[in-house]
């Protein structure tokens, strides 16, 4: 019973990092976006975001995501900001 649970946990796991992935640039029409650029510098290359969110956690620290879906089929890319510079950027798979 624990090594089919175990065997489940590590599938999902594996699923899941591969669901997401982590990149450090992303083309955005003729410019690239790429990590440490500034929140209004990812605007102006990108447009508008189709979603925002600020999350605040502990000790005052604001992160700030901008999420993105590009084309219709595609994935959809979250730029995470903190202190006002990119930090990271993500394709999300459905």
């Amino acid at each position: 019973m624990k090594t089919s649970v175990l065997i489940i946990a590590i599938v999902a796991l594996f699923i899941s990092a591969n669901a997401n992935s982590e990149i450090r640039s992303k083309r955005c029409g003729q410019d690239f976006v790429k990590i440490k650029d500034d929140k209004y510098s990812v605007m102006d290359k990108c447009g508008s975001a189709k979603y925002t969110e600020v999350v605040s956690g502990a000790y005052g620290r604001k992160e700030e995501r901008l999420v993105y879906k590009f084309n219709q089929d595609g994935p959809l890319t979250v730029f995470s900001f903190y202190a006002g510079k990119l930090y990271k950027i993500e394709e999300i798979r459905r």
